[in-house]
């Protein structure tokens, strides 16, 4: 927005005046104007506000999968939204139907999963195994008795809809799962460590056609302002540079860790200070010190490996690994030979010689 047409509204610390010239009829709805506006450098600001990428993908992806996998009281796809789509939309398959009976009943959309495809998806999930903190247990997220995914946290949704969803959904038709695949990708480039300035004008190109392609199959009701402000992620990474700088992973850990230093409960935010300010001085003051002394930072890994001398003389048995559960005893199946033999033969230099 430009300053000539927010110069003239009353400050945020004013009293509200409904009586704004154009309020409603012509290019805005605003009634305030932030105090902001009155830094001497906010005008020539090119990235005025920073959109958080990581509410936008839980958001974004929550509506996705709650809509395809027809969760009741989550869904986008309620009666509510069937009723409005006979007023705003020619969809006459999505109309709402009466049986012989008399009993009204809403039509299958060709955005939901069967029964049967739900029960696949959460067994294939049960059964999904990635690597150690890439994300969180997904087989811990899996309802059975209601065939859903629940309690999944903003990295879940993260990882589910730059990576799982074009797999998760591969059951949909093509012109459902293509521009889901499409905004995947986007995501997928947009939150890349390195980021090009021409991919980013290219999916700032794309992201309006993915948009507007996802408007024809979902129903009105799917689409709040969440699902909209994609369409600003690109130009702002241009600005602003690589997503994982400016989004709320790192502030959200910060708290947490903040959080957990809160022992006095009736004084909680004083407790969180002073815990933070012993934090800070003892990092601190461990730079004036010895390398020798132990350090305030604990370093310990996040699993123990053991330090096995090798059982073996070929380099891929050199590896270190520790198991992730219990330890336990059984037979490969002959898939898992298959794979291992297969495992062995790719990656061990002793037996390249003989393979030539």
């Amino acid at each position: 927005m430009e300053w000539s047409l927010v110069q003239h509204f009353p400050k945020v610390t004013e009293e509200p005046n409904p009586q704004i010239p154009g309020f409603g009829k012509n290019l805005h709805n605003w009634t305030k104007r932030s105090i902001l506006w009155d830094l001497s450098y906010w005008r020539q600001q090119l990235l005025r506000h920073n959109l958080d990428v990581m509410h936008i993908e839980k958001s974004f992806n929550e509506n996705i999968l709650h809509t395809i996998m027809d969760v009741p009281g989550k869904t986008k796809d309620n009666v509510n939204s069937r009723l409005n789509l006979e007023a705003l939309c020619a969809r006459e398959e999505l109309h709402i139907r009466t049986r012989e009976n008399g009993n009204p009943f809403k039509p299958k959309a060709k955005y939901t999963l069967f029964v049967e495809q739900r029960r696949a998806l959460c067994e294939w999930f049960r059964m999904l195994s990635l690597p150690d903190g890439y994300s969180s247990n997904f087989a811990n997220k899996v309802d059975p008795s209601s065939a859903r995914l629940q309690n999944m946290k903003s990295h879940d949704h993260h990882v589910f809809l730059e990576v799982l969803l074009p797999i998760a959904f591969s059951s949909l038709p093509a012109e459902v799962l293509k521009p889901l695949s499409s905004l995947s990708d986007f995501f997928k480039n947009l939150c890349a460590n390195e980021l090009r300035e021409d991919i980013l004008m290219e999916i700032h190109r794309t992201i309006p056609i993915i948009l507007c392609k996802l408007e024809t199959i979902f129903p009105p009701v799917f689409w709040n302002v969440m699902e909209h402000v994609p369409i600003h992620l690109a130009q702002e990474a241009v600005l602003g540079g690589p997503v994982h700088y400016r989004w709320m992973y790192p502030f959200e850990r910060f708290f947490n860790r903040l959080k957990k230093q809160a022992k006095n409960k009736s004084q909680p935010e004083s407790s969180m200070v002073m815990c933070y300010l012993i934090y800070e001085i003892q990092i601190f003051g461990s730079h004036y010190f010895e390398p020798t002394l132990p350090s305030m930072i604990p370093t310990r890994p996040r699993t123990d490996i053991p330090n096995h001398p090798p059982s073996s003389t070929l380099i891929v048995f050199h590896m270190k690994g520790s198991p992730f559960n219990r330890v336990s005893k059984r037979h490969q199946t002959p898939e898992e030979y298959m794979a291992a033999h297969l495992h062995v033969l790719l990656n061990c230099s002793e037996v390249q010689p003989d393979l030539q």
